[in-house]
């Protein structure tokens, strides 16, 4: 018997992504240049891909082998998250 994933998973996810993306570039606008620029565009792409991935993991219906993948892509970014 297969799961019936919810409706809303990953919603919350997919509203944060498009909220890092605006806020993300506005930080990046207010950073000035050298290294406080270089922080602001890696913590923006880190937390654009973090939720980026979450979401589209969780808001479509993989194929499981895809979905195996895409669940590993989506714990990895927890990591590059915390490098960022």
């Amino acid at each position: 018997m297969a799961r019936v994933k919810p409706r809303l998973r990953g919603v919350i996810h997919e509203y944060a992504f498009f909220a890092a993306l605006i806020l993300g570039a506005l930080l990046i606008w207010r950073a000035g240049d050298g290294r406080a620029l270089t922080a602001a565009l890696i913590y923006a792409a880190g937390i654009c891909g973090l939720f980026g991935v979450s979401a589209l993991y969780h808001r479509v219906t993989w194929r499981p082998r895809t979905r195996a993948w895409m669940r590993r892509l989506d714990h990895s970014m927890i990591f590059v998250f915390i490098a960022a």
